[in-house]
Order: C-alpha cells, then sequence, then structure tokens
C-alpha cells in the first residue's frame, strides 16, 4: 500500500485531499496545528477509513520540534509521497504583521524538505498561489517574470518555490508545484464566499464588499482541484509546475455579490467602497494561461460562475 504524507491535513484543502487519497486505497498520515484547520476536518477524514489514516498534532513551523516530528514519522514507516498543503493561506492576515507569512508560509516549506531529506522520501507536491505574480494584464503562463507579488503571504510562496528548487540538488528527485487560483466549496475558512456568508448571517439586509466590485479573478471549485492534482500527479511528470484554472478569465465581486444575495438573502442590497481593491496586497484582476495543464488531458468540469454559485448552494441547500 502506497503511503502519503499530508501538511495541513485539517484544512479546507487538504482535509478533502486527505479523504480522496483514502478513497484511492493509499494509507495518509496527517500534520496540522489547526491554525485554520478544524478538529471535525480530522473526524470527517478518519469517517473515510480510520485504520489508514493516522494523524498528528505538530505545528510545522516550529523548528525546535522538527526532529521529534521526524523520529515519529521513522517509527511509521516508509513514506512514498510528500503532499505540503500547510501554509497561512489567509492573504489578509498581514494585518498581524511579517511573521505570520514567514512562519507558517515559508518555514513549514522548509522543514517538510528538512523531513523529506532524513525520512528519504523522493517526491514532494507543493500547494503554491497566484498571488506570486501580483497584477499581470495578460493570461499568466507557468514561466511568466519577473515574479513580483504584492503580499506577504505571495512572497513566502515564491521562496518555498525557488527553495523546493534547490533542493533538487542535493536529495530531492521530483517535485509538482501548483499554483492555485481562488479556491472555493463548502466548509472554505476565509475569502470572499466566506466572508460574504459571515456578513449576510449578521446583517441580512446589506452586503459590505470591501472594493468597488470591479475586482475580477478565476475561481476554481475544491472538487476540480483535488480531481485536476490527482491527475496530474499520477501521470508522473518530473519537476513540473502547473496552473491549475478554470477555463474562463474570471467573474467579478460584484458579480459574486449578486450570486450571494441571490442564493443566501434576497432582501440584501449591496453597498461598495470607491476603491479598485479590498485590501492592502489584493491583486484586483488576473487570469490564468491553461494550455500547459490542458496539455496533460485534465480539465475542470466547472466554471468560476458556476464554482461561486455552487458554493453558496452548498451553504443554503434549499437554493
Amino acid at each position: 500500500m502506497e503511503s502519503v504524507l499530508v501538511t495541513g491535513a485539517a484544512g479546507f484543502i487538504g482535509s478533502r485531499l486527505c479523504k480522496e487519497l483514502l478513497k484511492d486505497k493509499k494509507k495518509v498520515i496527517g500534520i496540522d496545528n489547526f491554525l485554520l484547520g478544524t478538529k471535525q476536518n480530522i473526524k470527517n477524514i478518519t469517517s473515510i477509513n480510520k485504520d489508514y489514516f493516522e494523524f498528528i498534532e505538530h505545528d510545522l513551523s516550529d523548528e525546535s520540534q522538527i526532529s521529534n516530528l521526524i523520529e515519529k514519522l521513522k517509527k511509521i514507516g516508509k513514506i512514498d509521497e510528500v503532499w505540503h498543503m500547510a501554509a497561512n493561506s489567509d492573504i489578509r492576515a498581514y494585518e498581524d504583521g511579517f511573521e505570520k507569512d514567514f512562519r507558517n508560509t515559508f518555514l513549514t516549506t522548509v522543514n517538510t524538505g528538512r523531513i523529506l531529506e532524513s525520512i528519504k522520501t523522493k517526491k514532494l507536491i507543493f500547494a503554491s498561489s497566484s498571488a506570486i505574480f501580483g497584477t499581470v494584464s495578460s493570461p499568466i503562463k507557468e514561466k511568466h517574470g519577473p515574479i513580483l507579488p504584492e503580499s506577504y503571504y505571495g512572497a513566502m510562496k515564491v521562496a518555498s518555490e525557488a527553495y523546493i528548487s534547490s533542493i533538487t540538488t542535493y536529495f530531492l528527485n521530483n517535485y509538482l508545484i501548483f499554483r492555485f487560483p481562488n479556491v472555493v466549496g463548502k466548509n472554505v475558512t476565509h475569502g470572499i464566499v466566506f466572508d460574504f456568508i459571515k456578513k449576510l448571517k449578521n446583517n441580512p439586509k446589506e452586503l459590505k464588499v470591501l472594493g468597488n466590485g470591479s475586482q475580477k479573478k478565476p475561481y476554481l471549485y475544491i472538487d476540480d482541484l483535488i480531481d485536476g492534482m490527482k491527475f496530474i500527479s499520477n501521470k508522473n511528470y518530473k519537476n513540473g509546475i502547473y496552473n491549475l484554472t478554470p477555463l474562463d478569465d474570471g467573474i467579478t465581486v460584484r458579480e459574486i455579490a449578486e450570486i450571494a444575495i441571490e442564493v443566501l438573502s434576497p432582501d440584501s442590497k449591496p453597498r461598495y467602497e470607491d476603491t479598485p481593491i479590498g485590501w492592502a496586497g489584493d491583486v484586483p484582476y488576473y487570469s490564468y494561461d491553461s494550455k500547459k495543464m490542458l496539455e496533460t488531458g485534465w480539465k475542470p468540469k466547472y466554471s468560476s460562475h458556476d464554482a461561486i454559485k455552487e458554493s453558496f448552494k452548498k451553504t443554503n441547500p434549499e437554493k
């Protein structure tokens, strides 16, 4: 039986990934410190197959404890590949300072590398982000440069990609880097869907929107994200970087607000700001070039519009 380690296993994406890997008859070891993940997500994973899932609660950013974690993993046995999903994925956490992204997005990657070297695992799959690029006016290709992030989060993802590339010189045989767009679905922990659900629950009569609503980005549904990563990973491409994206140029914040109101609170009225961005570090628009992704033979089922609508409908099943 193939054995897989997943960091960030209690998170929105990591927990869903764990469940799908268990369904594929793989043994899964999950690590999380519950920064954004939940204990309920771990219970949900266990319900799929408790005999082949093992969870370790651990802060992967804590360098002083990494040796203890490595010893625990060695006792578990051979691990064939590592899926590194752990990060501070809430870009707006910049409000708490640089340290949160440095520790939880970059140091988690460095310490994952130390794990790989120590347990002699040769394959790494890494969750990167569109945030590495900053504002780019044309569809972004995998080889786009220069890379000029506009947030601490984006900068730490760039640094993580560079670190992963460097360790192939020393001990890593193969990596896959998936650059996510905005990912949505049921039980999101941050982002526009989470934000609008929370605001409409607190005030069903008015939806306060950050920015003027013209911001436009692609949104990928969680089912498509997991399916795409698994599909491309199973192709055994070596040292590859792939955009994962819906086959469109995105959806505006104004359109998302309209969908949220339609599905969750039809009597609500949107209230927009005058600024073209929602917060410091917010990239107001981007889209991905999908050519390399499509050449693998995989394509998503949901458009950005459908992904957003499905996410709100999952919150309000009556719709």
